[in-house]
């Protein structure tokens, strides 16, 4: 058994996916596939974290 992760970085448009997609049709044992979060989803994820941290909590970015 593999285990392949793909990053949202190469995730981020059609043509990532098809990289993706072409790298898991080559594997021919049993394969385990970890995908990250899309594009910037993370970085949006952060922000939205951090302005309801300082809107409810009145921190800045860590706590």
């Amino acid at each position: 058994m593999e285990v392949y992760k793909f990053g949202g970085a190469l995730l981020k448009d059609k043509a990532g996916f098809e990289k993706m997609a072409k790298v898991i049709r080559e594997v021919d044992s049993p394969l385990v596939i970890v995908v990250s979060a899309l594009g910037k989803t993370t970085n949006k994820l952060e922000k939205i974290l951090s302005a309801f941290r300082q809107k409810s909590y009145g921190e800045g970015e860590g706590r």
